[in-house]
């Protein structure tokens, strides 16, 4: 749940207003912090007229540059990536500030796609760049970039080592970047369990946003966040009611500005949680309210149905078979949308990355074509053999790495393919298997029990009878046995009213499956097995059946016999997991 909070914090802080202006050159630094969607558009095409006019690819990537984060802030996150990728496909000068920028911002973007993976690779690449350079200002971004991917892997030791170095090379006045990258240090340690500094860290990233006096709207949603972070900490430390009040307003406040809404859902399931380990019954009823308006306000396919989950787990762990039943229909499909989308969005990435590098390796084969033209030129027929071979070489060495990254290409898709499948039928499975269980369970109960109370009702009459049959006979007895039937019926009724199916066969069902089992058990026995199965007393089976305690306790041994079950096992607990 925290992964999605840690990686708000590393996201926003690409787009935060001057906070790495001075080590931009003067063209990125009106580009990043423009937000007004129109002046990028002009600022791109005058850029691209630039370019006409002077035939400067510098311009045209400025442009290009420009265009990228237009279809960004219109979370148009597939055509950025292409954008960017055309840049470093086209682009013959890779070891630049430029470029090293275009890394970053692709491995960014991927993060936003939840491509952990593959944003590191570029992650590594801007890092190549950057630190040869010694561009000590995209170095923070870069390793607060590498600490998220391997945060979402749940690789915690090398996102705290990534979030250190982050913290370490950025400047002082960037308080925002700073309290962020604490705070996802805080997280880092939370989840090595080491709540002791998560608390300490997580306390001087808020002390750390005091010295911001006036805070923006950003500012505040971080400040809010972090807070709800200690309060996820203070629940692990065992400090219930901190955690609480914490995480109630990081709830509220998100509810307050419709904006940050979906970052609701991590603090709002683990209030529920909360809410129930301390049994406050009119606040669970509150939140859950919450959680079924989210539920249906926040529905992206990019995102795991964890909403969805937490309203299943609690109408089926609290008895609410009916809403469980529908909400888990909700669950399947949602998780179905979920797997297609990661599989539909893994093989667009697929198309626009490696579709990329292998222009990128054709236009490198294609100038070495024309370098080894230019060398038999010079040298003449006395070298034509030696430079036929070479180009032999390379075609050769060419279609083996094109043939190796398309085997690698369809090996990727049909892994990524197998496991979104598999995850999906064990979840379905879970879930039926679940549901079936509860259903039997509930349709042998209701047998068993309509058959005692059908038994205890014959006694009872039989009782009355005898009273009104005989004179010389002791009341005092006679109502204590009555007093005992009337008891024990109360108490089938009370099982029947929490009894939910209702089934005639069942009985018969146990019956033929015992007997199957066990072929010498007689008519009597199989009855008092059903008794034994319901967990009945030795008395309640004796106001039943009319027998004493010492008569049903011997009976009770004898089919123990007959079963042959040795002396330490239960002849209940093995007829009550004996499968129907």
């Amino acid at each position: 749940m925290k992964t999605h909070r840690f990686f708000l914090l590393c996201f926003i802080f690409c787009f935060s207003q001057n906070i790495f202006a001075e080590s931009f050159s003067e063209v990125h630094d009106k580009i990043m912090n423009e937000s007004n969607i129109n002046k990028l558009n002009l600022y791109a095409k005058e850029e691209l007229k630039k370019f006409s006019e002077t035939e400067d690819k510098y311009y045209l990537y400025n442009s290009k540059f420009a265009n990228y984060f237009i279809a960004k802030k219109s979370k148009k996150y597939n055509k950025s990536l292409k954008i960017l990728s055309w840049i470093i496909e086209d682009s013959e000068n890779e070891d630049t500030e430029q470029m090293a920028w275009i890394y970053y911002h692709i491995a960014s973007t991927l993060t936003s796609l939840n491509a952990p993976k593959i944003s590191l690779e570029y992650s590594f690449d801007a890092l190549k760049i950057a630190s040869k350079r010694n561009y000590f200002d995209l170095l923070p971004l870069i390793y607060s970039s590498i600490g998220s991917n391997y945060y979402i892997q749940n690789n915690f030791s090398k996102a705290l080592e990534n979030n250190q170095k982050a913290y370490h090379f950025s400047r002082t006045q960037n308080y925002l970047f700073k309290a962020s990258m604490v705070n996802n240090i805080s997280l880092c340690y939370m989840n090595l369990k080491d709540n002791i500094k998560a608390h300490e860290f997580s306390l001087k990233a808020l002390l750390i946003l005091d010295n911001v006096k006036h805070k923006n709207d950003l500012e505040l949603s971080v400040v809010e966040n972090i807070k709800g972070n200690l309060g996820s900490i203070l629940h692990k430390l065992g400090q219930y009611n901190e955690a609480i009040d914490l995480l109630e307003r990081e709830v509220e406040y998100y509810f307050n500005n419709k904006e940050y809404l979906d970052l609701a859902i991590p603090p709002i399931i683990e209030l529920l949680q909360l809410y129930q380990i301390q049994h406050q019954k009119e606040k669970i009823n509150q939140v859950v309210s919450k959680i079924e308006y989210l539920e249906k306000k926040i529905n992206l396919a990019s995102q795991f149905p964890s909403l969805t989950e937490a309203l299943y787990n609690y109408y089926y762990e609290n008895g609410m078979r009916e809403k469980a039943f529908i909400i888990s229909k909700h669950l399947f499909k949602k998780l179905n949308n979920y797997s297609n989308w990661n599989i539909k969005q893994s093989n667009v990435l697929n198309e626009i990355l490696y579709r990329d590098k292998l222009a990128h390796m054709k236009n490198d084969a294609r100038s070495q074509k024309i370098i080894l033209k230019k060398t038999i030129e010079e040298k003449r027929k006395s070298q034509l053999i030696t430079i036929i071979v070479i180009i032999v070489g390379i075609l050769l060495l060419v279609l083996a790495l094109l043939i190796f990254i398309t085997i690698r290409k369809n090996a990727y898709k049909n892994s990524l393919i197998h496991q979104q499948q598999s995850e999906i039928e064990t979840n379905r499975n879970k879930i039926l298997e679940n549901e079936i269980r509860h259903h039997q369970d509930n349709i042998a109960n209701m047998a068993m029990i309509l058959t005692l109370k059908t038994e205890t009702e014959k006694a009872f009459l039989t009782k009355i009878n005898l009273l009104k049959r005989k004179k010389n006979i002791d009341p005092e007895q006679t109502i204590k046995d009555l007093q005992l039937s009337v008891s024990n019926l109360i108490n089938i009724d009370k099982k029947i009213i929490n009894t939910e199916i209702e089934s005639d066969e069942v009985n018969k069902l146990f019956k033929n499956t015992l007997l199957d089992l066990h072929p010498n058990l007689t008519k009597t026995d199989l009855e008092f097995c059903c008794y034994f199965r319901l967990n009945l007393s030795a008395k309640e089976i004796g106001s039943i059946t009319g027998l004493s305690d010492v008569s049903v306790r011997v009976f009770k041994n004898k089919i123990k016999n007959k079963l042959n079950l040795s002396p330490i096992q239960s002849v209940n607990d093995y007829l009550i997991q004996l499968p129907l």
